[in-house]
């Protein structure tokens, strides 16, 4: 493999350094992993395990535990905890070779400077944007992303011709390991910009235990978090980076609701800044158990824009491109729609018609449809859905609508409703966002429900069964 450099050692090889080391050596580059020694004895003994896009691959690479093995190499990635960068730096100073480059692939901003003062040979700050874990020694797992941004240390380091070069050369480098790597005129902008998120995210999940999404899930952490946005972009401020406020809050976000139901949506941008998209979602899966999903049938999406403003929006039209094309790399077919709301209710029509049927008999579609009184009643509920809708201003054509009920069981057969799963769990269901919205909407426009309220009701009464059990 021709390269600019012609060894690489990765200085705290754990779940980053060791993806990023792991994707270069299986692209056949020379790398030494320099890790603690539970690590290094597994990697030397199995290889480094890289769990990564549903398979497990074993990759051959030398792995030691002492620090003067960076001896020799011409890019050490430094990828050692924060806390550990001052006395890392100093033990590896007297190690490295004159023309050596070092890469900081660590969280915070004051890295790659605190390492400068320790060695003479050129320091390069990265954000790196990788989800990664070490679940057990000799193992690394990837859950998302894996590119970087690197730029200029300094000013003086901007005007430094020789440095733009070895710049390229990384990126040239890590794309032949199918790494991204941007060239930042301003990386320290972006260093400061993750050190927020960093802080808005980190530190509340870390005592919490909570998952992000738990976390925006809670008003008063969302106002803590802005709170910590505001004091990041302050102190940035006072160091001479300009962090623009409103883009560090978070409001160029995207939401995607891919929830059943109309309204769900619309509740989210009551709370969210964000613009927010609609989408509605077909695809067949179970969670079995825990840590499993199980894929019965398609896996696609319609989006489009919540309202008739946001259609008139030519920058939302671009984002919604951006979407599809986001989803078509991993093979998932996107639709953009000039009426997702139709469609939205739609999908409502079909899910009245199957899911507490399928609830309260525990039956699949398959099962479902073999009745005629079944047929009777899912023709019945979708009626009324179409009424409601009616007055509602969305209009749904009763034929089609029947018609494209009728099409669920035969491509779905052996489907059970994601309300039966949730009833044979013993877990609260969405029907009052199903029937139940069908009903109370109806109330409000006066259109009278009777067979999307029995169902209703009939599963309000398992789940209060099952609740009081």
């Amino acid at each position: 493999m021709t390269s600019s450099f012609r060894s690489i050692a990765v200085l705290g090889a754990g779940a980053v350094g060791g993806f990023f080391g792991a994707m270069l050596a299986r692209a056949g580059h020379p790398v030494t992993l320099i890790a603690r020694q539970a690590h290094a004895q597994a990697i030397e003994r199995d290889g480094l395990r890289l769990q990564m896009a549903g398979r497990i691959e074993a990759i051959r690479v030398p792995a030691r535990t002492d620090i003067a093995a960076v001896a020799g190499a011409d890019l050490v990635l430094f990828c050692v905890k924060s806390t550990n960068t001052e006395l890392a730096a100093r033990e590896m100073a007297p190690h490295l070779a004159d023309d050596a480059l070092v890469l900081s692939l660590q969280n915070g901003v004051e890295n790659a400077a605190t390492i400068a003062r320790h060695v003479r040979q050129a320091v390069v700050p990265a954000v790196v944007y990788v989800a990664t874990a070490m679940p057990e020694p000799g193992l690394v797992a990837h859950h998302g992303r894996g590119d970087l941004v690197i730029g200029p240390i300094d000013a003086k380091a901007a005007q430094d011709a020789a440095l733009a070069q070895r710049l390229q050369a990384l990126v040239d480098l890590f794309a032949t390991a199918q790494v991204p790597v941007r060239i930042s005129a301003d990386v320290m902008a972006e260093l400061w910009s993750k050190l927020m998120v960093n802080c808005a995210y980190n530190a509340i999940s870390g005592i919490a235990q909570a998952a992000y999404g738990k976390l925006a899930a809670l008003a008063e952490v969302r106002e803590l978090q802005e709170t910590v946005v505001r004091e990041v972009v302050a102190l940035a401020e006072a160091e001479g980076v300009n962090l623009p406020l409103a883009p560090a809050l978070a409001r160029d976000a995207v939401v995607v609701s891919l929830q059943n139901g109309v309204e769900n949506a619309d509740v989210i941008a009551r709370h969210v800044a964000a613009t927010v998209v609609p989408a509605v979602v077909y695809v067949a899966t179970a969670m079995p158990a825990p840590g499993i999903v199980r894929h019965h049938g398609r896996g696609d999406l319609v989006v489009g824009p919540r309202t008739r403003a946001a259609a008139r929006d030519p920058a939302l039209a671009g984002r919604l491109e951006a979407i599809a094309s986001f989803f078509a790399t991993a093979g998932v077919a996107v639709k953009v729609s000039a009426d997702v709301v139709a469609e939205l209710w739609s999908k409502l029509m079909v899910n009245c018609a199957y899911n507490a049927i399928s609830a309260l008999a525990q039956s699949s579609y398959g099962e479902m449809v073999a009745l005629a009184p079944i047929r009777e009643l899912q023709r019945t509920v979708v009626g009324e859905v179409v009424a409601v809708a009616a007055a509602s201003g969305v209009e749904l054509p009763l034929a089609a609508a029947v018609e494209a009920m009728e099409r669920i069981a035969p491509a779905m057969p052996a489907q059970l409703s994601s309300t039966a799963q949730d009833v044979a769990r013993g877990k609260p269901s969405e029907i009052d966002h199903l029937n139940g919205f069908v009903v109370r909407r109806g109330r409000e426009v006066g259109i009278a429900t009777p067979a999307n309220q029995a169902l209703h009701a009939l599963v309000k009464l398992v789940e209060s069964r099952q609740a009081n059990a």
